[in-house]
């Protein structure tokens, strides 16, 4: 339990782990019983979890990513990890596909294609009521306005990142696809900034706010994905303007992408 749910995220491969914990918990009873029993009258009791699942957090803080390991401050539940694992998990896979295509010159709106017809109309009508020259395009001072008097946006690094998030061919003008990706986007990035910050506190080894390709790629192999590539570690380098990022601004290049 502790190893498969508790203080790991709960999927394949932590069952499989928590059930060798098992095993091996087993296992040792009888010879500790031996050890205890009869020289010193000491029942075995827990020893034999403790020794053991102290044992396997030993060896996976030494092995290569196997487990995607909870926050101390964040652990609750197994069902509750399950269900962060699988939203950061969809969303990093997301980020992957995002890169693949515009590193082939391919514009993707996943989230914008997944509405569903009640939320397009609602982006619509702010779109139609953004678009004052009607012209079926906003331009970076239409779309500005709108941000800035909607107090979605917290400094003007955040709008140019925002708007350089969706305007992929750098025209200066935006179209209702990539306005609603936009918008989507930046309401995920509101809802599950938080979690995911949560998510990822662990996989910062060094613990020095900074992420480093490895940890990136670790990040990346914690819920299943192929490491980054290096065409794609330079477009997110060119998109930040930096060589190196912090992991806030890691968090909203996977919830932005």
């Amino acid at each position: 339990m502790a190893i498969s749910g508790i203080f790991y995220v709960p999927n394949l491969r932590s069952f499989l782990f928590g059930a060798g914990c098992a095993f091996f918990s087993a296992v040792s009873i009888p010879i500790l019983a031996i050890i205890l029993t009869k020289p010193f009258g000491l029942p075995v009791l827990t020893l034999p979890f403790c020794i053991v699942t102290i044992g396997f957090f030993a060896l996976l803080r030494r092995l290569p990513p196997a487990l995607a390991p909870v926050a101390l401050h964040a652990v609750t539940s197994p069902e509750e990890h399950r269900q962060l694992y699988l939203a950061a998990k969809e969303t990093i896979s997301n980020f992957h596909r995002q890169l693949e295509a515009a590193i082939s010159g391919q514009s993707r709106n996943l989230l914008f294609e997944k509405a569903p017809d009640s939320i397009k109309g609602d982006l619509r009508y702010v779109f139609d009521a953004i678009d004052t020259d009607r012209k079926g395009e906003l331009s970076d001072r239409e779309l500005t306005k709108y941000l800035v008097g909607a107090d979605r946006i917290t400094s003007n690094d955040e709008l140019i990142y925002l708007l350089n998030s969706v305007d992929s061919d750098h025209r200066g003008k935006i179209d209702f696809e990539k306005f609603g990706e936009l918008i989507l986007r930046h309401r995920r990035l509101m809802m599950e900034y938080n979690e995911f910050m949560t998510f990822f506190v662990p996989t910062d080894a060094e613990e020095n706010d900074r992420i480093s390709i490895e940890e990136m790629n670790l990040a990346m192999t914690n819920v299943g994905e192929l490491p980054l590539t290096r065409e794609e570690i330079n477009l997110l380098q060119q998109r930040t303007s930096s060589r190196s990022f912090t992991w806030h601004q890691f968090v909203e290049l996977l919830l932005l992408t």
